[in-house]
């Protein structure tokens, strides 16, 4: 096992990359290529003898045009193999050639230019067709063929895999591409300009994958068995990489044979990840002279329907572009499915990636998200990352927060999330929370997200704290008996928010009195460069407090009653805005906090309930949650709204920026080159600084985070003593 000789069973695989040219007729050869036996050698030896044969490829074919002559024998086979019903060897083989095009095309994509990497995709001279794309094109064409009309099967299976896997390979241009220069992009031109009718069936056709995840059938035999397991992921990893590993994937090859179906990947992602990338949105600067194409794709997603039900008694489903029975009706999925298929998935950064496509540009679908009576199947998925932020990669937590933003604008949902009830949250770790609404869930992950956020001190990124607040001021007119767990971490949040607003005033310079005045006056004070940093942090504290603050207001002003823990925190912590005071730009929004704190708190200096109320020698009262929360109902039922000054509602909406691929586009890639199962080099790499560090949280030091309360819990059955009370302290001012 391992030797040379063993290796001599790829001697087809040497004459396809020597420099003699093959024939299109030459079946004895392609027989061979086709019934490969991968040896039973070392990972390292693999590897080593797929890049010595690509090195070849690479050296030879300028003169050979084998290259060439495999892409055709490709697309010939496909178009076999998308015929109805196709069975046996045309798929087998088709199959196999797309695995042996996708290997030499990867290689070429990682080590030449484009300029060269052209050379290597066009028609020899002589030949039918001309140009860069005369063979990117109709390979393309077959390959997207072949997904839409090859009806999936047990038989099929590996061939849609090695298909979605090609296409992910040619468009792989990307990651060794600068998103501002133009640079040669064939196959995603191609693939591109295939657009029409196919577009929309493949998406439909992709989109039914991850929605079903078909189970891998066993691959049967020779390079479709090894591209089913563990050897033909070796193959396609960059040698160096299989050096370093190669210890541990040579007892991978131990247990191949034994179970050859368990392969790295699904179907189901492998679509996803195609899927993302046909519908991206394009940098205009990799194309020549900016000529961005239009995204047929993209346009398909967005016009995506409902599926209507259909009697599956009748028999009147024998269109031939819908082999399987009217399940791929044009245009047209279950959304049902879909949501459930991508709350599931959430977890996987592709899933959020093609949730947040759907919500942002597919009206119906977003309209069918909001208008589920299930809000916490969506919601719990997205909260469960949320409570997961600090390990995060930075871009998939912007992702969720993208989303939630998205989800806040809807006032309807909101409100379905006041009342949608969940029993327990056994994965907030922090304390044991009880029955719980989904929107105080919701409240409760938002500032624990930001007060996560800041406790990174000065390199806190701004935009995890916009977008959590935005939320939250979307969030807050609908807030209905909020849980005292989210009430207590609002006004903790506050408090947090105070101490860096008073923390950058001191920074600047200036006194208490002096930051009474507008902030913006900072900036034109001598200072420098240091005085502009001060005054634009003091002004960027500023803001994010007075958000903190009308959200409270906006909780209220629906009725203090109707969210009697918030109330009842206000008068267990009365001093919390009192560095506040003679804030000019504050004033307005503490003026009902006092309304809200003399009308609740005006009685429970009193007597305890059953003390002599005017002996002045009585003891103080203490009060239970019980009583102050019975005290809130009974007094709550005495509150006119109009005491409180009217704010109009916060309203924030998610908008695109105008350059949406400066994100995407590299987020994107990321997210394939990391789970798509194939071994991209690392060493031209462009789009990204290295597939490790970018966008991940694995190199940063991690925060400890402190508890939301940092006092003892009120009960969450606003019934029972405990054994922090408000005592006598009352709601003075």
């Amino acid at each position: 096992m391992g030797n040379s000789s063993s290796l001599e069973q790829l001697d087809p695989l040497h004459r396809i990359a020597s420099s003699t040219p093959i024939s299109q007729t030459d079946a004895e050869l392609w027989q061979q290529l086709f019934s490969l036996q991968l040896p039973s050698s070392s990972a390292e030896e693999l590897a080593a003898a797929s890049y010595s044969f690509c090195a070849e490829m690479v050296r030879n074919n300028p003169s050979s045009g084998n290259f060439q002559s495999l892409i055709r024998r490709a697309i010939d086979l496909l178009h076999l193999a998308s015929k109805p019903k196709a069975t046996g060897d045309p798929v087998r083989q088709a199959c196999d050639c797309i695995f042996f095009v996708r290997l030499f095309l990867k290689h070429m994509i990682e080590t030449l230019p484009s300029s060269e990497l052209v050379g290597h995709l066009t028609v020899p001279d002589g030949a039918a067709g001309s140009g860069p794309s005369a063979l990117c094109e109709p390979l393309v064409e077959a390959l997207l063929a072949l997904l839409v009309q090859c009806e999936l099967n047990a038989e099929t299976y590996w061939l849609h895999m090695e298909c979605t896997a090609a296409l992910l390979v040619g468009m792989s241009t990307q990651l060794y591409a600068d998103l501002t220069v133009p640079t040669a992009q064939p196959f995603l031109l191609a693939v591109l300009s295939s657009g029409g009718t196919n577009a929309e069936l493949l998406v439909q056709r992709l989109l039914t994958h991850v929605i079903e995840r078909p189970a891998a059938p066993t691959p049967p035999r020779g390079i479709l068995r090894a591209i089913g397991g563990a050897i033909g992921t070796v193959l396609l990893l960059p040698y160096y990489t299989v050096r370093s590993v190669a210890r541990n994937v040579y007892y991978i090859f131990a247990s191949a044979d034994a179970d050859a179906g368990a392969g790295p990947l699904s179907l189901a992602d492998r679509s996803l990840h195609v899927l993302l990338l046909l519908t991206q949105h394009l940098p205009p600067a990799l194309f020549v002279e900016g000529a961005l194409p239009s995204n047929a794709f993209l346009d398909a997603l967005r016009a995506l329907g409902d599926e209507q039900p259909f009697d599956k008694g009748t028999d009147d489903h024998d269109d031939p572009d819908d082999p399987e029975g009217g399940k791929l009706r044009a245009r047209r999925v279950p959304f049902k499915e879909l949501h459930d298929a991508l709350a599931t998935a959430l977890p996987e950064p592709g899933a959020a990636l093609l949730l947040y496509l759907l919500l942002h540009g597919n009206t119906d679908f977003l309209e069918y998200a909001l208008s589920r009576t299930d809000p916490e199947a969506l919601l719990t998925p997205l909260l469960r990352l949320l409570h997961e932020s600090r390990s995060l990669p930075p871009n998939q937590l912007y992702m969720v927060l993208i989303i939630l933003l998205l989800l806040s604008q809807d006032a309807g949902l909101m409100a379905a999330t006041q009342t949608t009830m969940v029993s327990s949250v056994p994965w907030y770790t922090e304390r044991v929370l009880g029955p719980i609404s989904v929107g105080s869930l919701l409240v409760l992950l938002l500032v624990r997200t930001v007060q996560s956020n800041l406790a990174k001190g000065e390199t806190h990124d701004a935009y995890v704290n916009t977008n959590c607040l935005a939320a939250l001021a979307n969030v807050a007119p609908t807030l209905r008996k909020m849980h005292p767990a989210a009430a207590r971490g609002m006004l903790a949040l506050v408090d947090v928010f105070i101490r860096k607003y008073s923390r950058h005033a001191r920074r600047a310079g200036r006194s208490d009195a002096a930051v009474a005045a507008d902030s913006a006056e900072l900036s034109a004070t001598p200072g420098g460069a240091s005085a502009d940093s001060d005054a634009e942090g003091l002004q960027l504290a500023a803001d994010c407090l007075r958000i903190a603050l009308e959200v409270i207001n906006l909780t209220l002003s629906a009725g203090p009653a109707l969210n009697e823990h918030l109330v009842y925190a206000l008068l267990e912590r009365p001093g919390l805005v009192e560095p506040l005071r003679g804030h000019e730009q504050f004033s307005d929004l503490l003026e009902n906090l006092d309304l809200v704190l003399d009308f609740f708190g005006a009685t429970l200096n009193g007597p305890a309930p059953g003390a002599e109320g005017g002996d002045p020698t009585a003891a103080p009262s203490t009060h239970t949650v019980a009583t102050v929360l019975g005290h809130i109902r009974d007094v709550g039922r005495e509150w006119r709204g109009e005491r409180m000054r009217a704010f109009p509602d916060l309203k924030f909406t998610y908008e695109q920026e105008a350059h949406p691929e400066e994100f995407f586009t590299p987020y994107l890639w990321n997210v394939v080159y990391d789970a798509s199962g194939i071994g991209w080099s690392s060493e031209r790499l462009v789009l990204f600084p290295t597939a490790g560090d970018y966008g991940g949280a694995s190199g940063g030091s991690q925060v400890t985070l402190p508890p939301l309360t940092e006092v003892d819990v009120v009960d969450e059955g606003a019934c029972g003593p405990v054994g922090h009370g408000l005592g006598t302290s009352g709601a003075s001012r």
